[in-house]
């Protein structure tokens, strides 16, 4: 009987004590306690806004989702490799550099080498949307490749750097034919580095090479990197500076992009000014442009069917 009366206690105790949180959570209420707590929300979101940087997404922007992404044409959307059991990405870990590599080699079997898309854009390609954002020194994801291959090709750069090695892509021979058979064609090619960082001077490096041509002439770049979001919407507006726009992935030069009869040269060189005085700006304070054009836009334009190349990441 006396455990059962401790039982019973027991559970009136613990039932007070329930019932008292609830009446204060009541009268909490009851007495406009709540202004007070919307009042600590914003406090706490004003100091995380200025503590870290980041800014109120304007009304007339909006934010989107995977959901909202995945109604676009995009196959990075719907593709996936495996990867492998939890064991498998151990032993992978424990591996030897060269062993990795080989690993990696294998793991690309049956990807195409080559590949062509070629587009014909409108002189207009609507207005800049200039995003800047936090500095990062390397990419690591990407909606213009498969994340696997892009997994790949941070695991090749890494055992690089493990090892200290440096890689010459294109090889010396190949990019050397390559450039002779593009000059007899009348063609000026600009050659950009195979590297996992991200090219801070890549603005003005475009704009020197739109400075040093004349309307119809025709360029090739070599390398381009078509990883990221600002990469990708800067050959997105030259693409309608010039008749035809062509990126091909050849298995011993990488990315080719060819861009054939230069116009509208005032226009483009402006736009690009106006690129510049906002990465300037930016840097200031310790900022980088990291968009000009939305996502939305580069994945599914208006006017092209824009399926950037799965096998860019070569």
């Amino acid at each position: 009987n006396k455990f059962i009366e401790q039982i019973i206690q027991a559970g009136e105790f613990f039932k007070g004590h329930q019932c008292q949180v609830i009446q204060n959570n009541i009268r909490m209420f009851e007495e406009g306690v709540e202004d007070d707590v919307w009042k600590i929300r914003d406090a706490v979101a004003e100091a995380f806004i200025a503590r870290y940087g980041v800014k109120r997404v304007d009304k007339a922007e909006e934010l989107v989702g995977k959901r909202r992404i995945s109604m676009f044409n995009n196959k990075d959307t719907h593709f996936k490799f495996s990867d492998g059991s939890f064991n498998d990405r151990k032993r992978e870990e424990e591996m030897l550099g060269e062993e990795r590599i080989k690993r990696l080699q294998e793991d690309m079997q049956g990807v195409p080498g080559r590949a062509s898309f070629k587009f014909i854009l409108p002189n207009d390609s609507g207005p800049l949307m200039i995003n800047l954002g936090k500095f990062y020194e390397k990419i690591q994801s990407s909606r213009f490749c498969f994340p696997r291959m892009l997994k790949n090709l941070i695991s090749g750069f890494h055992v690089l750097d493990e090892f200290n090695l440096n890689l010459e892509f294109p090889e010396a021979a190949a990019k050397t034919e390559f450039i002779e058979k593009m000059r007899r064609e009348d063609k000026k090619v600009f050659s950009f580095s195979l590297t996992d960082k991200v090219d801070t001077n890549l603005i003005e490096k475009i704009y020197e090479i739109l400075e040093s041509i004349e309307e119809n002439d025709s360029i090739v770049l070599l390398g381009y990197c078509l990883l990221s979001q600002l990469n990708v919407g800067i050959l997105y507006l030259l693409g309608h500076a010039f008749k035809t726009l062509e990126i091909e992935a050849e298995n011993d030069l990488g990315v080719v992009v060819t861009l054939e009869n230069f116009r509208n040269r005032k226009k483009m060189i402006d736009n690009f000014r106006e690129i510049i005085e906002a990465a300037n700006n930016a840097r200031e304070s310790n900022k980088i442009v990291i968009s000009i054009f939305p996502i939305s836009q580069l994945l599914c334009g208006k006017e092209i069917n824009w399926h950037p190349s799965p096998w860019s990441c070569n």
